[in-house]
């Protein structure tokens, strides 16, 4: 949700860290693929529209197999 990860990349960016905040896995896959070693942690929520967040991790792990993954859900 859009809104979600507006207020998220806001309370990050107020505690220090430099966001990037997307909507879509495939973005997030093209942007991590431009530059594999600007990122210290990925964020995703696991239900998406597009892909699942492990779908979209399996193919970031290609890329940069050392990115550490914090997953989310609001289901169980």
């Amino acid at each position: 949700e859009k809104a979600l990860t507006a207020a998220l990349q806001r309370r990050l960016s107020l505690l220090g860290y430099n966001v990037v905040a997307l909507n879509s896995p495939f973005a997030a896959i093209d942007v991590v693929g431009s530059d594999p070693t600007h990122f210290d942690l990925l964020l995703t929520d696991q239900q998406m529209p597009e892909m699942t967040g492990a779908e979209m991790v399996r193919e970031l792990w290609i890329i940069q197999p050392k990115l550490p993954v914090i997953a989310m859900t609001g289901y169980s």
